[in-house]
């Protein structure tokens, strides 16, 4: 571990946690010039994702599946987004699912999820193919326990079209399932999207990945606020929504639909922070910690439509 790094990390962490404490949301959402990640040199650095400070991220989503769904067992997972499918190799394995399916709008991320569950030996168990999310007409009524949709939420153009994909979600979706969003939130300003661009930013940087960092970019400034994501839960709905936003460092975000017999939005114990290490490089376990903390005291609202 590179003390001298970790200690200007936490710096900046303080440093964001001030400005943003005194800071009015002020920035306007600016949509991403490119949705679909098309290029050969932009889908080869998004395959390497676990191995920079995102894998922190996936770890904390891993978690909160976890804690949903418990010890019942996944025959079916549907990963919405899956790119080249690193998430949804990571989730399949370290979540014991039987089946594994991922869907992307890309050939080329198609493709390269393809390769990697190959390098896995996970081919029959971890398959992709190409959908519009918003139309997930390719499956049935009732055929998942899971539907996970990680950092993929901010590249529609509307809310509505959010809304719309969490509908099909949850048609798809078994009545025993859950559903589990993950996506970035809309900094207050310009000012504080640059200084966490500085902080994460730096590691893309470091090792090369410049067209990666600059889709990083373009993501942060078409997140969506907490308050415009919030919209986005379905209207007349047979789930339990609920909509949990971190305290402190308010970066990321979840929606999470359940049965609404479910009495408890968690009800299994968090992996052990132990545990996470082993399935997360080192260098990110800070990365890691900052995130627990901060949803370990999430502000969580059940939204009812």
């Amino acid at each position: 571990m590179n003390i001298v790094s970790e200690v200007l990390k936490g710096f900046y962490v303080i440093k964001y946690l001030c400005k943003n404490s005194f800071s009015k949301q002020e920035l306007v959402r600016v949509p991403e010039p490119n949705t679909i990640t098309t290029s050969e040199e932009d889908v080869r650095e998004y395959s390497k994702v676990m191995n920079t400070n995102m894998s922190s991220i996936y770890a904390m989503l891993l978690n909160v599946a976890k804690q949903v769904k418990g010890d019942k067992q996944i025959d079916h997972c549907l990963d919405l987004c899956s790119g080249p499918g690193r998430l949804t190799v990571f989730l399949h394995q370290q979540l014991h699912m039987k089946k594994t399916t991922g869907v992307d709008l890309s050939d080329r991320m198609i493709d390269i999820a393809n390769s990697h569950a190959e390098e896995v030996n996970e081919q029959d168990n971890v398959t992709f193919c190409k959908s519009n999310i918003m139309d997930l007409k390719d499956f049935e009524n009732d055929s998942f326990d899971l539907v996970t949709f990680a950092d993929g939420a901010h590249h529609l153009d509307t809310i509505k079209d959010v809304r719309r994909v969490l509908e099909e979600a949850q048609r798809v979706c078994r009545p025993d399932g859950a559903i589990v969003l993950l996506d970035p939130i809309r900094q207050k300003t310009k000012s504080l999207t640059e200084l966490y661009l500085k902080v994460s930013g730096k590691d893309y940087l470091d090792q090369g990945l410049n067209h990666f960092y600059e889709q990083f970019r373009d993501s942060m400034y078409a997140a969506w606020t907490t308050s415009e994501l919030k919209e986005s839960i379905p209207e007349n709905s047979d789930n339990r929504w609920f909509h949990i936003v971190p305290n402190g460092l308010k970066l990321f975000q979840l929606v999470i639909g359940v049965p609404r017999e479910q009495a408890e939005l968690l009800t299994h114990a968090p992996i052990s922070a132990s545990e996470i290490k082993k399935i997360i490089p080192e260098k990110y376990h800070m990365d890691y910690m900052f995130l627990n903390l901060s949803f370990k005291g999430a502000k969580v609202i059940e939204i009812s439509k």
